[in-house]
């Protein structure tokens, strides 16, 4: 009885121990971002809920809880997430003269 006593008795501080490593990993803010094709090219990521999140469990997060957001350039190239293939892909922006939406910071959990 003593033996099972001290085995439950690890088995709880084992567990309180993962539950306070996650609690350690639980928000993290990444600045400037950016995400990188499968051709080895870094560009910065649209302002979407999905870009969001897929960039989150890219790093090993559950979740987006927070964000800002920047303005791109006319006519240049910024990343889109393809759900399918779990890959990162061009996307232009127009020419006209608009505020064109990107993570400037993301806040994953």
């Amino acid at each position: 009885m003593r033996k099972l006593a001290r085995n439950l008795c690890a088995v709880v501080l084992l567990l309180a121990g993962l539950v306070s490593a996650n609690d350690a990993h639980a928000a993290t803010t990444f600045y400037n971002v950016t995400a990188t094709t499968p051709q080895g090219e870094t560009r910065e990521i649209w302002l979407t809920a999905f870009n969001g999140f897929a960039f989150c469990a890219q790093r090993g997060f559950r979740t987006m809880i927070d964000f800002t957001g920047a303005c791109g350039v006319d006519e240049d190239n910024y990343l889109d997430h393809d759900f399918y293939s779990n890959t990162w892909y061009f996307r232009r922006s127009s020419d006209k003269n608009g505020c064109y939406p990107l993570f400037s910071s993301i806040t994953c959990s």
